[in-house]
């Protein structure tokens, strides 16, 4: 050991002050056998012949640290089951983000059910509220659930079904009036424009391509609010969906951070002890740490 330790040495007591205070945990200590044959003297440095100087690691919260395997093969298994390396280093750690793995697979299929569930109870509800076809029910993609949730009407898709053709709808406050109007935009379809023109013809292939068929007709209108509940009812299961992503989100940085843990312990012979309660005054979540370290 030399002066150089002694920065480190005094940093750690200073975190284990701080650490002290927020969890009321002992201070950090340092055990006499990592810094054998000599021991730190108050002074700096290394005093040989002062017996009593004082011990600054604790036994209790470390012992000799030496790796059963190598780094990689511990953050290895970290990443593909988290805490597989720390098991396998004799850490307690491991524990923890086995329980963490576990937690954010039950909060992924909980949110997944939910949301599922949700998205079952919004098309009923369509179906029965606004949408207009007699025959067999044919439910339609999510992004058509959301266009009914902003549009009260879509209107015809064909005036006139005696017509040789589509006829498109004209009102551009119903949803494929909207779609006809932009067609007539897109493909530049002047007034005196008709069946057999080619502006026109782009424009109606344009408008059967992204307008919803007679299969897919709604409106709101007889509904006074429906559309409204609708809306909430796909809010809440979007948000269900969006949370379960969170969650796979959270077991991916579980996987990654017990590797970048793992195979920091096994090549440094760090050992961290942390504690979780609750915060200050009762509210939010304190995370006490102490670490310890040998040098091979």
């Amino acid at each position: 050991m030399s002066r150089a330790l002694l920065p480190f040495t005094l940093l750690l007591l200073g975190a284990s002050s701080l650490f002290t205070g927020l969890s009321g945990q002992d201070p950090l200590h340092l055990d006499e056998r990592l810094l054998s044959p000599a021991r730190l003297s108050l002074g700096g440095g290394v005093d040989r012949a002062r017996p009593d100087t004082p011990k600054l690691w604790s036994r209790s919260l470390l012992g000799a640290v030496e790796p059963s395997i190598r780094p990689e093969n511990a953050g290895l298994r970290s990443l593909l089951v988290p805490g597989l390396g720390q098991f396998a280093l004799g850490n307690r750690r491991g524990w923890a983000y086995a329980g963490l793995e576990v937690l954010g697979w039950l909060w992924y299929l909980d949110r997944r059910v939910k949301g599922t569930g949700l998205r079952g109870e919004y098309r009923d509800y369509a179906w029965q509220k606004a949408r207009l076809q007699s025959g067999p029910r044919v439910d339609g993609d999510f992004d058509y659930y959301e266009v009914m949730s902003q549009w009260e009407r879509s209107g015809h898709f064909d005036l006139d079904l005696g017509r040789e053709g589509t006829q498109p709808e004209l009102n551009p406050s119903y949803y494929n009036g909207l779609i006809w109007t932009r067609a007539l935009g897109i493909f530049s379809v002047g007034q005196s424009s008709g069946p057999g023109d080619p502006e026109y013809e782009s424009a109606i292939r344009y408008y059967e391509q992204y307008a919803y068929g007679t299969g897919f007709l709604w409106s709101w209108t007889g509904t006074p609010g429906g559309r409204s509940t609708y809306a909430d009812i796909i809010r809440k299961s979007d948000d269900r969906f969006r949370q379960a992503r969170n969650a796979v989100g959270f077991v991916i940085a579980n996987h990654l951070v017990s590797a970048a843990d793992a195979f920091v312990s096994g090549r440094a012979g760090l050992d961290i002890e942390t504690h979780v309660g609750p915060g200050m005054g009762g509210s939010g979540v304190m995370l006490a740490a102490r670490l310890g370290t040998s040098w091979h």
